[in-house]
């Protein structure tokens, strides 16, 4: 769990159990949060999650992946990418809160991405309104 809480699940659980199953599992995933019983919920911390999805990474020798919910900053996600924290980063959120984020995102590194043909459509017909 990422949540400071002395009775969630740790991440030396979660090890111990992916080493059992390693044979059926490709990707483990550290999310935000955590299962428990009482009502007044934990306090994320997405330190936690990045620091257990790179526990697991090097414990278990699998790909990891780890939510973020952080992601005003592009180079952020690319800085946790280059540092082996974990294989892939799954965004939290963002496309909820902002639908355009990831042709901003293209936009700030300078990259140009065609437009899915849903999209390509979708303005067309806007357009023609």
């Amino acid at each position: 769990s990422s949540v400071d809480d002395p009775f969630a699940w740790d991440v030396n659980q979660t090890i111990k159990l992916c080493k059992s199953i390693r044979s059926s599992i490709n990707v483990v995933v550290t999310g935000p949060g955590g299962v428990h019983s009482r009502e007044d919920s934990p306090t994320f911390k997405e330190s936690h999650n990045l620091n257990y999805c790179k526990e697991i990474r090097m414990g278990v020798g699998i790909i990891s992946a780890a939510y973020i919910t952080k992601t005003e900053k592009v180079n952020r996600i690319e800085n946790i990418m280059k540092s082996s924290i974990c294989d892939l980063v799954f965004i939290n959120k963002s496309f909820i809160k902002n639908p355009k984020w990831i042709f901003e995102v293209a936009e700030e590194l300078k990259e140009d991405i065609e437009l899915p043909l849903l999209y390509k459509n979708l303005i067309k017909n806007q357009n023609q309104l």
